[in-house]
C-alpha cells in the first residue's frame, strides 16, 4: 500500500462519538500526528 493510501485511509477512519483529526485541526499529509510532531515523512 502506498503513502497515499495510507493518509486517505486514515481520513475516512471516524470512531462514532470522537473526534477526527480534521476536526480539531490536525489534519496533514502524514500518517500519524507523531510524524507531524517529529517532522518525518
Amino acid at each position: 500500500m502506498k503513502r497515499k493510501e495510507i493518509i486517505a485511509r486514515r481520513r475516512k477512519f471516524a470512531i462514532p462519538g470522537y473526534k477526527t483529526l480534521a476536526d480539531v485541526g490536525f489534519d496533514g499529509e502524514w500518517v500519524t500526528p507523531i510524524q507531524k510532531n517529529s517532522h518525518s515523512k
